[in-house]
Formats: structure tokens, sequence, C-alpha cells
């Protein structure tokens, strides 16, 4: 059972049954501790930005909104499909609109590649390393291809020297996998 406490804090304009209501519908809908946390901290950005309840604002509020994030704030990609994602989710399932601007919004992904290290850079990094838990911990990260979260959630009786697998818990969409265990990072 995923734990919810510390929900992200309520402000004056997003707060009460409202905010509770939203938090009802993530968590029924399934989604994760990550995801219910980025969705309510949308919405209630959203709320503070437009200085009023989110069941009160407009969708020319709503747009001139989204507007800002992209041209003014400049986020970027990851951080306006959060944002779209979470209001759109309050709109469509907590307070119910049927908002062109929510259903015609498209977002383009930045063609940008991502920075990948060399291998060089990554044994630059774990040489550094002063405390050998440390090192050990970034080497089994990089190696197996982990996410942080994956990483740190890791447990010794979670690898299965035998048949060389790691059982990683509740990955991404809360899924478990098996992933290869390199000899290198078994020694």
């Amino acid at each position: 059972m995923v734990n919810y406490d510390h929900l992200p804090a309520a402000s004056r304009y997003f707060d009460g049954k409202l905010y509770q209501n939203m938090n009802d519908d993530l968590q029924l809908a399934g989604m994760s501790k990550r995801t219910v946390h980025g969705y309510l901290r949308a919405v209630r950005q959203l709320a503070d930005y437009c200085e009023k309840r989110p069941n009160r604002i407009t969708e020319a509020e709503l747009r001139r909104y989204f507007l800002y994030l992209k041209n003014e704030k400049q986020f970027a990609y990851g951080s306006i499909r959060v944002a779209f994602s979470g209001i759109k989710f309050f709109y469509s399932r907590t307070c119910k609109r049927n908002w062109q601007t929510l259903a015609t919004m498209k977002l383009q992904r930045s063609k940008t590649m991502p920075e990948v290290l060399t291998i060089e850079q990554v044994h630059r990094i774990i040489d550094t390393c002063r405390i050998e838990r440390i090192a050990a911990f970034f080497w089994t990260t990089y190696s197996m291809g982990l996410r942080l979260e994956e990483a740190r959630n890791l447990q010794v009786g979670d690898i299965d020297s035998q048949r060389m697998m790691v059982h990683i818990h509740r990955g991404k969409g809360a899924k478990d996998r098996y992933v290869p265990l390199p000899t290198s990072t078994l020694h």
C-alpha cells in the first residue's frame, strides 16, 4: 500500500474539501505518490497565480497561466507536462469543466538530446568517492541502469547471485522488474 502522508502544502486558495477531493480522486485513479504530489502542486500553483479557488478560475485565466509558464517562466517541457496533466485531471475529474483549451492544447517536446556521461567520466566520479559504500552505490546505479529511487530502495535480499539477477521493487509506474546483474557489480 502506498503511503500518501506528507502531501504538498495546501494554500489559501486550494485547501479544505476541494484539496481533499482531488487527493481522493487521484488515489482512486491509482496514481503513484509522486504523481499525486505533482498534480496537487500543479493545481495549487494555478490557484495561487490566479489568486482564487480553482473551481472559480475561468478558461481565459487558465490560458493565460499556461502562456505565463511557457513564455515568462520558460518552463521545460517536462514541467509544463506535469502542470498540464495535473490541471487537466482536476478539471476532468474533481471539478468537471468542458474546456477547449484542455482538449486541444498540444505540448511540443524539445528535440535536444540528453547529455550522457562517458564511461571515463563515470569512472572519475566513482574514483573520487572516499567512502566505499557510496562508490558501490554509484557503481550499482550506473552499471544496472537504475533510477535513483530504485537504487535507494535496493535491499541485499533483492540480489540473486545464482541467476545473476536483481529484483527491482516498485520502479517506474509502481512495477516490479528484474535487471541483469553484471559480474563487476556483484564483486
